[in-house]
């Protein structure tokens, strides 16, 4: 018995290196194996633990409820969809094996890892440090492993890059390990009480590196991302601590705010060539019937704008299938069947083209899922930022923002890119399933 006792921890701390291990290598191409090999074994220590674990697991379960169950209800509705409504319903099955179900998995392995880390005796300050730690690590590789680009092109590379699939990784990690961060400095600064337990100089110093690399790789999309984060952090937390910092404060937090955001803006207009004609572009690629080098870019000539250049193919592409997703959803209502691809099996139904997913993941998931699908996500999505906001405003817990604030990224880069998908979508879950279960700690006022 008191064998069996001292196992526990053991196989506690093995789980919780292996939901690091598997954070680090889920961007990182050419390791599925290892991806798998992982999972794999973080399933077999919960099924090891279950029981052992039972009064933690108690405990932490009516804080994953709430999402166990948007969750169960959506993956009803898209099994239902996929048999009754899809005409691909082989397709859509498939997809639900390869994508949906390593997400769940994710949010399961997540949940545990939180509960193996209260048995183990991490507070909740170390788990964050070391998630953080672990986004850290993943940006420092990319710039390093991008940095001989840079010496012979001066630039970084805008896609591809050695160490990640490419820039939309980089930054949509970047942007969840710079919610964590910025919620630190917030608490560390006006509440006297941290959220990680990484010192001062590597939260700041972590802050400026994320921001850097999403600027370096020209990831448009998660600058945005970093300046509503900026943005809404300040509004949020001035308008908690309005009565109790005065009006020059409230001001000051704000203006800081706006500063940050306005720097980061000012320098993705003059790193990014690509705004200079960004509203002419979006003007012709709304238009749809005009123009068809959206349905396959790689054979047809881009429009040209008024001065005779192309079009920018990143916005003009985006845009279009944007459009043409529109009238997708519409035609289908009930949607073609869940799918990272869905909106390109669904174009495939009337047009000849290749053209895969729409980058852009509210696109994607209405095509495939239908309206009652895109009720079900907002509905999930919302309801997650909700209970974070509250965690912060009525329960005083400033992790409660980082609920938010990435429950909310994610939710507005689905608007523009594919994100719901493979690592991403599991990186996703798994996030939330830690933040969630994760003790509330309020701040001492």
């Amino acid at each position: 018995m008191g064998g069996k006792f001292v196992e526990m921890p053991v196989m506690s701390r093995v789980l919780g290196l292996a939901v690091v291990l598997l954070l680090f290598v889920l961007p990182i191409p050419g390791t599925i194996a290892l991806r798998h090999g992982l999972t794999l074994l973080a399933l077999g220590l919960i099924l090891l633990l279950w029981r052992s674990m039972h009064p933690l697991r108690a405990d932490s379960s009516a804080k994953m409820l709430h999402m166990a169950g948007w969750l169960t209800v959506i993956t009803l509705w898209i099994l239902l969809q996929a048999g009754l409504f899809s005409e691909e319903s082989r397709w859509a099955f498939k997809e639900i094996t390869n994508q949906w179900l390593p997400a769940l998995i994710a949010a399961l392995i997540g949940w545990f890892a939180v509960i193996c880390a209260r048995a183990s005796g991490l507070s909740q300050e170390r788990v964050l440090g070391l998630i953080v730690l672990v986004f850290l690590a993943q940006a420092v590789f990319s710039l390093v492993s991008t940095f001989p680009d840079f010496l012979s092109t001066g630039a970084f590379p805008q896609s591809k890059t050695r160490w990640t699939a490419g820039k939309l990784e980089i930054s949509y990690w970047n942007n969840i390990a710079l919610a964590i961060l910025a919620v630190d400095l917030l608490s560390r600064w006006r509440y006297r009480q941290q959220v990680t337990n990484l010192s001062l100089l590597v939260v700041g110093a972590g802050v400026l590196l994320l921001l850097m690399s999403n600027l370096a790789f020209g990831a448009r999309n998660g600058i945005i991302g970093s300046i509503m984060l900026l943005v809404s952090l300040g509004v949020l937390v001035a308008w908690r601590e309005r009565r109790r910092i005065g009006i020059a404060k409230t001001l000051a937090l704000f203006l800081v705010a706006s500063v940050l955001a306005s720097l980061m803006a000012f320098g993705s207009l003059k790193l990014d060539p690509r705004w200079a004609s960004f509203k002419e572009t979006a003007a012709i690629a709304w238009d749809i019937k005009s123009h068809d080098a959206w349905l396959d870019p790689d054979n047809r000539p881009l429009p040209s704008l008024a001065s005779g250049q192309p079009v920018e193919a990143s916005a003009y592409l985006r845009i279009s299938w944007i459009r043409a997703g529109i009238d997708l959803v519409a035609d289908y209502p009930m949607g073609v069947g869940y799918g990272r691809n869905a909106f390109g099996h669904a174009l495939r139904k009337t047009q000849e083209t290749r053209v895969g997913h729409a980058h852009s993941g509210i696109i994607d998931w209405s095509v495939g899922t239908g309206l009652p699908g895109l009720v079900l996500w907002l509905g999930m999505i919302g309801s997650i930022i909700w209970i974070g906001l509250r965690r912060y405003f009525d329960r005083q817990d400033p992790t409660g923002l980082i609920v938010a604030f990435v429950a909310g990224g994610f939710l507005g880069r689905m608007m523009l890119d594919t994100i719901n998908r493979d690592h991403m979508l599991m990186v996703f879950f798994m996030m939330l399933a830690i933040l969630i279960s994760l003790p509330e700690r309020p701040v001492k006022e």
